[in-house]
């Protein structure tokens, strides 16, 4: 049934003519000094802000409602953000996207909020209430209409709350909640909300197709007949007191005077319009589902029109104090921004269709709401200012710190030779050291088990036999050794190595003759690998170890009869495994962590064939037992990671189908939500997490198509908050580990005595040389010595440049302990060959910023 006939059944004539009866007690209230205190702005509703918008469109932070928002939010005195969502909450958001608090209705929220100059908020709600709280989310009172209120009040001079109602009528109240007068229309009024003029004018549209012209005392001044099925957008009261107005499915913008007299029409090319906003000197702007925006003169002529490829037909534009144009909607729905002259400035993707207008903030930041359950905040970022002091040069770099007990590892791909090379980037300071051996291989998973153990598998393709053959790397604490052992066939998903001794790996492989897949499974004795698979279709992506008799792997698995994939969870005794019942569990987990005995979560999606979408699912484990704890959002999760025992953080990526770009993910999980705590703008896709107490980091890579180049994308954690810390290596990440923290463990080491012969004279450097060729491909010449290769001779460079170690980076012949700590130490210098003397190949790419001197060779990266 529509909207407005279910909302007529409802009328209660009865309690109207109770409401009538009540007597007016005028409060005074004025809109808050804001600089969006309402929806479109401002009573006249003109869309038209005191303060420039963003220039750019960075995403500054977005954070989740329960459901979708189509409201349009409305900015208070000190700076909250206030949202309703179909969820039935309305939602005060602080600047920095903390949630100030929230306040729940009998059902869904379509009425923009409204704030006063006591930062008092106002609202409707389909349970057919106005609501007023205060500002900090308390019920101060509340009105009953007969029938749902989806139009958004406005706040006028003289101490009245306006709004319509699917009732028919439009509503006046005092602030205290009292009825001051009632008009009844022919229709429902909808999303058409009151529109004030400066001279006690207030101007609504109703589904009887007219629009009405009414008094501040309610008096009918005059009416105008726009045809169409009625009047769903809100009137803007431009300079001289000019109004405009749409009427749905005709695509017709209207302009009257104040007197009601018609002054003109423009007609888009079909369909429904947005609601008009007025710029400074009279333009029009709306939306049309005509796939166009357009600018209006004041006397109705086109001043231009932009053609998009999705609609942003109800969504209303925004203007800014230069006369930038913020609309949105569409599917896929964006944001999107024009100068005055109509040039296309910038666009941003959301996860869902938008309903909701922009609001522009005191400081430049644009609000919106979407229907992927998100407020999104855009801005311009703060320019990093100019540095003063004189650029570094390399001799003054400062040294990459010492080595830790992270490791993140990946592959890079040579076209030329269709093959990959591994990549294992080990944590130094705030920097990350390639020390990945010289062989054929893509890495998929690493574990730390210590400062002097770790373990790093993938696969390397073996084009003859035309299987994949499992790659196992193990780090001594200064190097990595090839470990791979004869025979462990199968596809390589997760490892959990506990220590030196125990671990498990799992993963899958293809049954040719029974045409299905089985899992797999390998056990670590200390000494070697143990095929321990059990008989079980599916796959396996995930292991936890908790004890040497408690593990869990996460997974799933085809059933072919009713053609849907199930979750497979199984569990390790210590030498065998048990598959988990978990009934009508569709869906697939990626990842898992384990917390303590019987404790953890798993992650993954599953396909909502309803809503055409993947929902991300959460299983728990509580005492051995898992059970569905999915929030229900949109999307899917690949890793999770738990910080403590009731706070853990997971990633994942989103796809924007209009920039064909993908957009990192980091969501907060408190055992119950999730929040969104991605640093802003943050491109490509997140596959692992790892988090500490108090540290963490986070790695993927991005696709850059205007160069056609893979980038590692890494943000790390402080223990409050993420920072995205990429370096500009064209690598591709896929995991991430921290082993245990602390200080590097030292052996005791026994005091040499002190020589009593002069130590010897610090021997003098040897300059090294770097030049930066065609292109900016740099090469590094250790020693001054290796040939350029040909394609690139030395008088081709454009700039060379040669680094002399001092002496002071340099250090002489004293006379060092005879016990060698474990580890390898950190280098003194900014220019050091990580690699053997024996490597015969120390050229490579730039992949750099200009904070970070390194160069790519094929061997490793060389600082």
């Amino acid at each position: 049934m529509p909207r407005h006939l279910r909302s007529r059944t409802r009328l209660l004539l009865s309690a109207l003519a109770i409401a009538f009866l009540i007597p007016a007690v005028p409060l005074r209230a004025q809109p808050a000094a804001s600089a969006w205190p309402m929806f479109r702005g401002n009573p006249a509703r003109t869309g038209l802000s005191a303060h420039e918008g963003p220039k750019t469109g960075k995403r500054l932070w977005r954070v989740s409602a329960g459901d979708a928002i189509d409201t349009s939010p409305a900015i208070g005195t000190d700076g909250t953000i206030h949202v309703g969502s179909w969820d039935r909450r309305l939602y005060a958001f602080l600047p920095d996207r903390t949630l100030a608090w929230s306040y729940e209705t009998g059902d869904r929220i379509l009425s923009s909020p409204a704030i006063d100059a006591g930062d008092r908020v106002y609202y409707g709600s389909s349970d057919m209430r106005l609501y007023c709280l205060t500002s900090a989310g308390s019920l101060v009172w509340s009105y009953e209409a007969a029938g749902d209120i989806v139009s958004s009040p406005a706040i006028g001079p003289d101490s009245e709350i306006y709004f319509g109602s699917w009732d028919n009528a439009l509503y006046a109240l005092d602030s205290g909640g009292s009825l001051a007068w009632s008009y009844m229309t022919s229709g429902g009024i909808g999303y058409s909300s009151p529109a004030l003029d400066g001279d006690g004018g207030v101007y609504i549209g109703s589904w009887d197709r007219i629009l009405y012209a009414l008094s501040s005392e309610g008096a009918l001044r005059w009416s105008y007949h726009a045809g169409g099925s009625g009047i769903d957008t809100t009137a803007a009261v431009g300079p001289g007191g000019n109004i405009y107005f749409g009427s749905v499915d005709t695509g017709t913008l209207f302009a009257a005077d104040s007197t009601g007299s018609f002054l003109w029409s423009y007609e888009a090319g079909w369909g429904s319009i947005s609601s008009p906003a007025i710029g400074a000197a009279g333009r029009v702007y709306f939306g049309s589902s005509d796939h166009n925006v357009y600018a209006l003169t004041h006397d109705g002529a086109l001043a231009w029109s932009y053609e998009l490829a999705y609609d942003p037909q109800w969504s209303a534009p925004a203007v800014d104090a230069e006369e930038g144009i913020y609309a949105a909607g569409g599917w896929p729905a964006r944001v999107f921004s024009f100068d005055s002259a109509g040039t296309f400035l910038w666009s941003y993707s959301t996860g869902g269709n938008i309903n909701s207008s922009p609001a522009i903030g005191a400081d430049g930041t644009l609000f919106i709401g979407s229907g992927d359950r998100r407020l999104l905040a855009l801005y311009d970022p703060t320019p990093t200012p100019t540095p003063t002091a004189p650029t570094p040069t390399p001799t003054e770099t400062p040294t990459a710190g010492p080595p830790e007990p992270v490791f993140a590892v990946g592959r890079t791909y040579d076209p030329a030779l269709s093959v990959s090379h591994p990549v294992i980037l080990q944590r130094h300071g705030a920097r990350w050291l390639d020390v990945a051996p010289a062989m054929e291989a893509s890495l998929w998973q690493v574990d730390v088990t210590s400062w002097s153990d770790a373990w790093a598998a993938g696969d390397v393709w073996d084009p003859v036999a035309e299987v994949a053959n499992i790659v196992i790397l193990r780090w001594d604490g200064s190097s990595w050794t090839d470990v791979s052992p004869p025979g462990m066939e199968g596809y390589f998903s997760d490892m959990h190595m506990r220590s030196a001794t125990e671990g498990l790996a799992v993963g899958s492989y293809w049954d040719e003759v029974q045409e299905k897949s089985f899992v797999k499974t390998w056990s670590w004795d200390g000494s070697s690998w143990t095929d321990v698979s059990p008989v079980i279709e599916g796959w396996l992506n995930g292991v936890g170890m908790v004890s040497a008799t408690e593990a869990y792997a996460v997974g799933s698995w085809w059933d072919p009869v009713d053609s849907k994939q199930y979750i497979r969870i199984l569990s390790w005794d210590g030498s065998s495994w048990t598959a988990i019942a978990t009934p009508d569990a569709e869906g697939y987990l990626e990842s898992l962590t384990m917390t303590g005995p019987g404790e953890g979560y798993a992650v993954g999606s599953r396909w909502d064939p309803v809503a055409g979408q993947s929902r991300i699912v959460i299983f728990r484990c509580s005492g051995g037992a898992w059970s569905d704890v999915s929030p229900g959002d949109e999307g899917y999760l690949n890793d999770i990671s738990m910080s403590s025992s009731g706070e853990g953080y997971a990633v994942s990526s989103f796809w924007d189908d209009d920039e064909e770009l993908s957009y990192a993910l980091i969501h907060r999980w408190d055992g119950t939500a999730l929040t969104d705590v991605t640093p802003p703008g943050m491109r490509g896709w997140l596959g692992s997490v790892d988090v500490r107490p108090g540290t963490g980091h986070a790695v993927g890579s991005w696709y850059d198509p205007e160069t056609e180049t893979t980038w590692c994308r890494i943000a790390d954690f402080d223990g409050s908050s993420w920072t995205e810390a990429s370096p500009d290596f064209a690598v591709d990440l896929n995991d991430v580990s921290i082993g245990p923290l602390g200080p590097s463990p030292t052996p005791t080491e026994t005091p040499s005595p002190t020589p009593t012969e002069t130590p010897s004279p610090t021997p003098t450097p040897t300059p090294e040389t770097y030049c930066y060729g065609p292109l900016g491909i740099c090469y590094l010449l250790p020693h001054g010595n290796p040939p350029v290769p040909e394609s690139y001779p030395v008088n081709d460079c454009d700039e060379c440049d040669t680094y002399t170690p001092t002496p002071t980076e340099t250090p002489g012949e004293t006379p060092t302990p005879t016990p060698t700590p474990t580890g390898t130490p950190a280098p003194d210098g900014p220019w050091v060959n990580f690699q053997p003397d024996s490597v015969d190949v120390p050229f490579g790419y730039v992949l750099m910023d200009e904070s970070a001197y390194g160069v790519r060779g094929e061997r490793g990266w060389v600082y």
